[in-house]
């Protein structure tokens, strides 16, 4: 508290930083739902096997993504199914491995919307990714 009340009463780097609101600490739940997230991004997961493993309902758990990482549980699990792909494409060999068979792989099974995602994530196609190696 001191050093907060030194900081904001002169003009430093951490005046902005101390000044802008901070959002609540995310309650266990939602860590304990990111953390199974992540441990099964692959399998087919929905919102209410998020939520059982949570220990919670669906709609606290929403409630608790929304009001925590202003986003939801799929959008959540959607990112790091991207983010796993995008790792395995940048380290693929692209004469033996596919697009297809690394997005199928990490839990993609439209591969038009996943082609679509991954553009708007990474802003090239995924076979761009893959090939830039080459």
């Amino acid at each position: 508290m001191l050093l907060t009340t030194l900081l904001l009463g002169h003009e430093s780097n951490y005046s902005d930083a101390l000044l802008r609101p901070q959002s609540a600490a995310a309650p266990f739940y939602v860590k304990r739902a990111e953390a199974f997230i992540e441990a099964h991004f692959a399998e087919p997961l929905s919102t209410a096997d998020i939520a059982a493993h949570a220990g919670i309902s669906a709609r606290s758990l929403q409630n608790g993504f929304r009001k925590y990482r202003d986003t939801t549980p799929m959008n959540f699990l959607r990112h790091v199914r991207l983010r796993r792909v995008h790792e395995a494409l940048l380290m693929a060999d692209p004469s033996a491995e596919m697009v297809t068979e690394i997005a199928l792989a990490y839990g993609f099974s439209h591969m038009g919307e996943f082609g679509t995602l991954y553009k708007r994530a990474f802003g090239v196609t995924p076979s761009h990714t893959l090939l830039k190696k080459a």
